[in-house]
């Protein structure tokens, strides 16, 4: 499924304003990302280090700022 550009701008936002708050609250967070599966559901995955893992956070239709709260909830 294409990305639309609200979506783009979300995927560079988790990649360049939220991974690095989160790498700073966290050191054992390898990386975060945004995804979106077939459905159109939206997703920011975060990969921990120690042990080996992930999380998977929805995040379908939520504004940059909702985006970031939601995130910081689940960590």
């Amino acid at each position: 499924m294409k990305m639309t550009k609200v979506q783009h701008e979300k995927e560079l936002f988790v990649e360049i304003k939220l991974y690095p708050l989160l790498d700073a609250i966290d050191h054992n967070i390898l990386y975060a990302e945004y995804e979106v599966d077939d459905k159109g559901k939206e997703y920011v995955v975060v990969t921990y280090a120690k042990p080996m893992s992930s999380r998977r956070i929805e995040v379908t239709g939520d504004s940059l700022q909702a985006l970031t709260m939601d995130v910081l909830k689940k960590l």
